[in-house]
């Protein structure tokens, strides 16, 4: 039982969903809230409002989980929020016990229903700070897994990919091609013929135009990225300085020569990348050069509006 002061507290609760847990058993939007309100009818309370992140994960910021900052800056509307596990707020013990300290400090309370945790007794704070580190051991376990998964594929295979395609691609079955959308099969990077022109377009205009006049000029000519998107002076950045038009891939470290196709040559991917390096004067970087089936290189964010860079190491 709650042991908070208000009789009738204001009670709410906080779901979560990532997008690889929407079909795990109990993770589901309607999984949990039904957990929570079956929780708070045990309790006497009646839950008069939900947030609800879906495809979100713990990890991100406040400000890419839209429902948990409308929470916290409606935090004086209620008393208690429940969830239906502590990892749906936080992964990590910091953030989590940092959280928890606010609340106190605003006389609110949490309750986690599965690991029947409640912050208002001493008890549940203390099992909170133990809980925490638990999930974080977790997922720093989780996390290292995915890594030597990654750093297999990207040895093993010939044309490894790891996240959505850019533009100038499709991402499709390895084994049945296009028509296959199972998404247990391995898939990579096929050349799509039309989006490759787009590309190629960036890469001949720059030498004619900065990155920033391009983007607008790309978007008066009619030209598109994903999803019909238009042009922003970060996308043409991006294409600019992306290996993967070279038919290189990158993991930890190293730029590593595939076979998923190739739309601009290395002789002219390199071409731009001086010419980007002359244009640029705040940054004394040495151009990126293509050369070898391998090359050490590191991947940085420079400050401002840009996009990720390639630096040989």
């Amino acid at each position: 039982m709650h042991n908070g002061k208000k009789q009738n507290p204001v009670v709410v609760g906080y779901v979560r969903v990532s997008t690889d847990e929407q079909a795990k058993e109990g993770y589901s939007i309607e999984a949990q809230k039904t957990a929570i309100e079956g929780y708070a009818q045990s309790q006497g309370w009646t839950v008069s409002n939900w947030y609800v992140d879906e495809g979100r994960s713990a990890y991100t910021k406040d400000e890419h989980r839209p429902e948990y900052s409308e929470l916290m800056k409606q935090v004086e509307s209620w008393d208690i929020v429940v969830a239906k596990w502590l990892n749906r707020f936080w992964r990590r013990t910091s953030s989590a016990l940092k959280w928890v300290e606010s609340l106190e400090s605003w006389k609110k309370d949490f309750v986690c229903v599965r690991e029947n945790l409640d912050t208002s007794s001493p008890t549940g704070k203390m099992f909170l700070t133990v809980l925490s580190a638990f999930n974080q051991l977790e997922s720093d376990q989780t996390s290292e897994r995915v890594k030597d998964a990654f750093a297999q594929k990207f040895e093993s295979e010939d044309d490894p990919w790891f996240t959505k395609a850019p533009l100038g691609f499709d991402l499709v079955c390895k084994e049945h091609g296009p028509g296959c959308h199972d998404k247990t099969h391995k898939r990579g990077l096929r050349i799509n013929e039309a989006e490759a022109e787009t590309v190629r377009a960036v890469f001949r205009l720059i030498h004619r135009y900065p990155t920033l006049s391009l983007a607008a000029v790309l978007n008066e000519r009619g030209f598109r990225g994903k999803e019909g998107k238009q042009f922003y002076q970060a996308t043409v950045l991006y294409i600019l300085h992306n290996p993967v038009y070279a038919g290189y891939v990158y993991y930890d470290g190293v730029l590593k020569r595939a076979s998923h196709g190739v739309i601009i040559a290395a002789e002219g991917f390199n071409a731009v990348q001086e010419l980007l390096a002359k244009r640029t004067r705040k940054h004394q970087r040495k151009p990126l050069t293509l050369s070898s089936d391998r090359v050490l290189a590191r991947r940085m964010a420079p400050s401002g509006n840009s996009a990720s860079v390639y630096v040989l190491d």
